[in-house]
Parts: C-alpha cells; structure tokens; sequence
C-alpha cells in the first residue's frame, strides 16, 4: 500500500483476500481501515459483515444493519442513473 496508502478498495480486496485465506485477525484489520478511509464503502462494509457472520463474532447483527442501510443509500443512486430525460427542441 505504498503508491495510494488512502485507497479504500485496496484495502478492502485485500481483506477478501484475507477473508479467503482464513486469515481473520489480518481481514479486520484491512477492512478497518478501508472503513476508516471511506466509512461507507459498499465493498468493505460487505466483506467485513461476511466475516463477522463467518467467525460468529457478536458485532454481525449490527454491522449487517449498517450494510443494509448503504445498500439502501446504493439502491438509491443508481435508481437516479435510470431515470428517464426527454429532450425536446
């Protein structure tokens, strides 16, 4: 993490990474800190929740909370993206 230390999806992938690996301490760690970085990062929010769901750690429930509310926020914006614009000359 040398070229862009405040790179939030890095961190995140590389918590997936971790999460694969079976290597939680370091998984939490990277996904902190993109948490730390973008607090509403849909990547790390969702690979943080699926850890504490996979290690039965007490913090699931609440943190599965917070990744339904920036899904919600998420959903949102690309409805926005969809919508329809009538040009009329």
């Amino acid at each position: 993490m040398q070229i862009r230390p405040q790179y939030a999806d890095a961190y995140a992938e590389l918590g997936l990474i971790d999460l694969k690996q079976k290597d939680y301490p370091a998984a939490e760690k990277a996904l902190r800190k993109a948490i730390e970085i973008t607090p509403d990062s849909y990547t790390a929010n969702l690979n943080l929740m699926i850890l504490y769901q996979r290690i039965k750690d007490p913090r699931a429930e609440s943190q599965s909370n917070r990744f339904q509310v920036i899904s919600k926020q998420r959903s949102e914006t690309q409805k926005e993206f969809l919508r329809t614009i009538e040009v009329k000359p």
